[in-house]
């Protein structure tokens, strides 16, 4: 028996004459009750958006006045200013405060007017900062050949220039 079953049974229990109910339903005089049977576990997935800490974010809210007000991050009680880098009446960019972070952890971002009124809360899960970061972006660069022959050239500079010499 699912725990759904064992919830509407036990309020069954206390209604008068639920013994007959529990077995069989049988009609009555009195109100009724319809129990469905709701899938304990939805089809979806609610996640919280994983921002890294330290990081530039965009937060987009209406309504927040050509005046900046603030951003303040909540984590497990303790709340630490965002820094603004940009305030439009639509929307927020902020620095992230950078902190060190053992494992992900849930947090709120509330964007506060300056009147000190709150436009939007925003639920969202900091992760720490990556150790190595890989930019795709690179161009691969020739290395230069192992044993070569020629010697190294060297450049010093002068009053004039550059001098340029080899070993």
């Amino acid at each position: 028996m699912t725990s759904p079953q064992k919830i509407a049974l036990t309020v069954l229990m206390f209604l008068p004459g639920a013994a007959a109910l529990a077995e069989s339903p049988q009609p009555s005089s009195g109100p009724t009750a319809v129990y469905r049977m709701v899938q304990s576990v939805p089809a979806y997935q609610l996640r919280r958006p994983q921002i890294t800490t330290g990081a530039r974010i965009s937060l987009f809210a209406n309504f927040l006045q050509h005046d900046p007000g603030v951003v303040l991050l909540d984590v497990a009680g303790t709340t630490a200013q965002c820094d603004v880098l940009q305030w439009k009446p639509n929307s927020v960019t902020v620095q992230l405060p950078r902190l060190g972070l053992g494992a992900p952890t849930d947090a709120r971002l509330r964007i506060v007017k300056p009147d000190g009124r709150v436009a939007k809360t925003m639920a969202v899960q900091l992760i720490a900062q990556p150790e190595i970061v890989v930019h795709q972006e690179t161009i691969a660069q020739p290395m230069p050949a192992v044993g070569s022959a020629e010697s190294a050239v060297y450049a010093e500079p002068t009053s004039g220039g550059i001098t340029f010499y080899s070993e």
